[in-house]
């Protein structure tokens, strides 16, 4: 299931999908909006699109996972109601507001039998997967210590640090 038709649910993940059903099959789109959530629907024969996550949880075929592409403000409340429906959850970053949030989601995670993971997707791309291997391999020695930026350009900074309208 994709709680989340924006950009991440749509184009990343439910991209994704499609091109691999071998492997990944969406039975549920929730998202408020009808629009992305049909658009989302349509390209997944087969899914259901609902407008919350609490009517997907009462309506929709059972769903082993969730992944929770929706606004920041909106991750801690669904990844809790899924961890407690019972499915695995995968997250978008932030997992939480505040620390507390996060520990309530970590608390939750820990007293189930669910897979719970924070989407740190940038390590499966192939530059960070060669850079694994060169440090793996020991080219570099011992490392030491580590200092990374990501360099984006404006148009990313304006959107992935100012969050939009929420």
């Amino acid at each position: 299931m994709i709680a989340g038709a924006g950009q991440r649910g749509r184009f990343v993940y439910g991209a994704w999908a499609a091109a691999h059903p071998d492997q990944m099959q969406v039975v549920g789109v929730v998202d408020p909006d009808v629009h992305r959530r049909e658009a989302v629907v349509v390209r997944h024969s087969g899914s259901v699109g609902v407008d919350t996550l609490e009517r997907a949880l009462e309506d929709l075929p059972a769903a082993e996972a969730v992944i929770i592409a929706t606004p920041d403000a909106e991750h801690e409340s669904l990844a809790l109601a899924a961890i407690g429906a019972g499915m695995h959850v995968l997250i978008e970053k932030p997992v939480a507001h505040t620390i507390e949030g996060v520990r309530s989601i970590a608390g939750a995670a820990d007293r189930s039998n669910q897979v719970v993971a924070v989407a740190h997707v940038l390590r499966y791309t192939p530059f960070f997967q060669a850079l694994h291997g060169v440090v793996a391999g020991g080219e570099l020695g011992d490392l030491v210590t580590v200092a990374h930026r990501e360099n984006v350009a404006a148009w990313h900074m304006a959107h992935s640090f100012v969050r939009g309208n929420w």
